[in-house]
């Protein structure tokens, strides 16, 4: 039995990007900025400069505000804040203890630093998110596949977060500003208080709660070894939906030591629209299509799954004796292959396809000669 690396066709996907129903990290590590923060915090102002300058410096940072005690806080903002204790504006880089302050959430001095150690990495999952948006529900569609690229013990949680950027609210959403005498500061000379101060990257929903969804990716998980959680998240009737993000990462679950609960990977995408990635996320395995049969010396097995699935594809006999295997790994949603049928004798046979999703389809091929 023979494995094969093939590289799908009409790839969907693009690490990093924004504008795609499918993203996915690849090999690349990635680091989450989780920055406490809140309209109350005066300091915060100089938080929001310092995660813009992290930002900047590499496309693999990925910024998210979590809220403290204003309109924009959540329940699960909350536990992580009451776990962890932190000061404002403090940030956890992919939630790993910095080493000189023993804590996760850190002063914003070693925000840079933190990244950069964390970005030289590298990754121990790759992570792939699905989106899918209604328009007229809408109803936000999140699938999250995790992939571990090596083998590793313990226990490990998949999530996905919602953010709405360009916030502005009434007068509870002004922000304030210690920093409005300062000279050459962003916000020097726009007041004690700014009023109509556009949010950023602000957390609105952790969909598998402040730790993840437990359950999911198998304990211990050895090499490829992948799973998937699909999520729903409805956005409010009066915001835009291009102004939204979904965070897609996998962490570690350690329920008797909060300092050991580190992001592995993330990877995010912008909402976009329409029912690309709707299907995407529903498309079962089908369009399987194999040519030619009747066949004598050489088939192709063409079809269409998930992307990321590993696709075994075998040749069995009307006894169910299976006679040829082969596997594609990690297709990315087509899939072709040739399969050699020279030393099958004339007869009756069935094409079975299955995937690493728990997907089967059959198809009946005819051999002559």
């Amino acid at each position: 039995m023979k494995k094969h690396l093939l590289l799908g066709i009409g790839v969907l996907t693009a690490a990093g990007s924004f504008a795609q129903s499918t993203v996915n990290s690849g090999t690349q590590k990635y680091v989450l900025a989780e920055e406490g923060t809140g309209t109350w915090c005066g300091h915060c102002t100089d938080g929001a400069v310092f995660l813009e300058n992290v930002v900047a410096s590499s496309t693999r940072v990925i910024p998210v505000s979590v809220h403290d005690n204003d309109p924009m806080e959540i329940p699960d903002g909350a536990a992580v804040f009451s776990e962890y204790n932190p000061a404002f504006p403090n940030a956890a880089i992919d939630r790993v203890v910095h080493v000189n302050s023993s804590r996760v959430f850190m002063n914003r001095s070693h925000w840079q630093n933190m990244a950069n150690t964390q970005l030289a990495k590298s990754p121990d999952f790759a992570v792939t998110v699905q989106h899918g948006y209604s328009a007229a529900t809408r109803q936000l569609t999140v699938k999250v596949t995790a992939k571990a690229l090596k083998g590793m013990m313990g226990s490990y949680n998949i999530n996905a977060y919602v953010v709405e950027d360009s916030v502005i609210g009434g007068s509870a959403y002004d922000q304030a500003n210690y920093y409005d005498g300062t000279a050459g500061h962003k916000y020097q000379g726009q007041g004690a208080s700014i009023s109509g101060f556009m949010h950023m990257q602000v957390l609105r929903s952790m969909l598998g709660g402040p730790w993840g969804s437990s359950g999911i990716i198998m304990t211990n998980p050895t090499l490829n070894s992948m799973a998937t959680k699909t999520y729903t998240y409805t956005l409010p009737g009066s915001s835009n939906f291009g102004r939204w993000r979904v965070i897609g990462l996998v962490q570690k679950q350690n329920t008797a030591d909060k300092d050991d609960r580190v992001i592995l990977n993330a990877i995010q995408a912008k909402i976009t629209p329409g029912t690309l990635g709707l299907e995407n996320l529903a498309k079962p395995l089908g369009s399987l299509a194999i040519t030619p049969n009747p066949a004598s010396d050489l088939i192709s097995v063409r079809g269409e799954t998930q992307y990321g699935a590993d696709v075994t594809i075998s040749i069995v006999n009307t006894l169910g004796q299976k006679l040829k295997e082969e596997i594609i790994r990690e297709n990315n949603q087509q899939f072709e292959i040739g399969i050699p049928v020279t030393d099958l004798a004339a007869g009756l046979y069935f094409v079975n396809v299955t995937t690493s999703f728990g997907e089967k389809v059959s198809q009946k091929l005819i051999i002559t000669r």
